[in-house]
């Protein structure tokens, strides 16, 4: 497997540098290897699934442009003990200082009432996480009960065999997978990744 949970940290770090700095630059492009079940749980320090209870936007003590998002738990598959979990996340495009504006390409953002099940890196020092591979931790769940479906932020490319994995920065619509996922299902792998541990 590769080295998948020290390489998001690196791009995290790079993110939160960047950040700090606040030059702007023409955006560009971001790629990002596909990462399968197995490696997303692995790389996850929290899994759960969970409904959006609030989003509050703002800046923290550094001055970064930041979503508090906190998730009423309604199953943790790893590391979650409590009934709501609150995440810090880097916000995009917002100014920092004047004639600064700074974007990160692919960092899923939540509404309130959206049901999600996440793949969570472990807090940095700072106390802000993203989903393990930006897009591809993040899947939206449509529906209720077995027959329940669910969506990571690039059309299910990484966990949908003989899907070439597709930029982040690519238009959602051109990344549909050529099929759906089970809630249950995903449940069942990330349990079956875990035990295989």
């Amino acid at each position: 497997m590769r080295d998948c949970c020290r390489r998001d940290v690196l791009v995290s770090s790079f993110f939160a540098i960047a950040l700090a700095w606040a030059v702007p630059r023409p955006a560009a492009a971001t790629t990002i290897l596909a990462l399968d079940v197995p490696e997303l749980e692995r790389c996850a320090e929290r899994i759960f699934v969970g409904r959006v209870a609030d989003v509050q936007l703002g800046f923290d003590e550094q001055g970064m442009p930041v979503a508090w998002t906190t998730f009423a738990i309604e199953q943790s598959l790893k590391g979650v003990t409590g009934a709501r979990v609150t995440i810090k996340q880097l916000r995009s495009g917002q100014a920092t200082q004047p004639g600064a504006l700074f974007r990160v390409p692919a960092m899923p953002a939540y509404t309130r009432g959206e049901k999600v099940l996440l793949f969570l890196h472990q807090d940095s020092v700072l106390g802000f996480t993203s989903p393990v591979g930006l897009g591809q931790g993040a899947f939206r769940v449509r529906g209720n009960g077995d027959d329940a479906l669910v969506e990571n932020d690039v059309g299910n490319a990484n966990v949908a065999p003989g899907v070439a994995p597709a930029s982040a920065a690519a238009p959602r619509r051109a990344q549909r997978a050529v099929r759906t996922l089970r809630l249950s299902d995903l449940v069942a792998h990330v349990h079956a990744a875990h035990g295989a541990r």
